[in-house]
C-alpha cells in the first residue's frame, strides 16, 4: 500500500506520505540485533509517528509482537491505529478499527487483505483529488 501511495495506483497524480516499515533493511537489520524482532515496527513507529498520522498493522494471527506493539505505540503517540487480522482479531493491543477476516486460512485472509488495501487506494485516491 504504501508503494501505491508514494507512487500510483491507477493514476499518476502527486505522491501521498507512505511509508512500509519493513522495506528498510537496514533499520530491519539493526533494530532486530539490538532490541528484538518484537521492537521492529514499536520502535520505528516511535521515531516517525505523530498524533493524527495513520498506523495500518496486518496480521493474519491477530498475536504478531511485532505488529500489536507497533499498533500501541502508534496509539500512544496520537495516531489513529488500524488492524487488518484474521477471524480471532487483534489481540493483546486496542486498536480504532478491526477488520477481521472470518477465516483461518492464511493466504485467503491475505487475499482479502490485499484487495482493501487496494480499495482504500482507489477511495484515498478519489477522496484527494476532490
Amino acid at each position: 500500500m504504501a508503494g501505491e501511495l508514494i507512487g500510483r495506483f491507477k493514476e499518476t497524480r502527486r505522491p501521498y506520505a507512505a511509508l512500509a516499515l519493513g522495506g528498510d533493511v537496514g533499520s530491519v537489520t539493526c533494530i532486530a540485533n539490538d532490541f528484538g524482532y518484537g521492537a521492529l515496527y514499536e520502535r520505528q513507529v516511535e521515531g516517525l509517528a505523530v498524533a493524527g498520522d495513520v498506523a495500518i498493522g496486518l496480521t493474519t494471527s491477530g498475536t504478531s509482537e511485532n505488529v500489536v506493539r507497533g499498533l500501541a505505540m502508534a496509539r500512544r503517540l496520537g495516531a489513529h491505529t488500524i488492524a487488518l487480522t484474521g477471524e480471532k482479531g487483534v489481540q493483546g493491543v486496542e486498536v480504532d478499527h478491526v477488520i477481521a477476516v472470518p477465516s483461518r486460512v492464511t493466504a485467503h485472509i491475505q487475499e482479502i487483505h490485499l484487495m482493501l488495501l487496494h480499495a482504500w487506494c482507489v477511495a484515498i485516491d478519489a477522496a484527494l483529488r476532490a
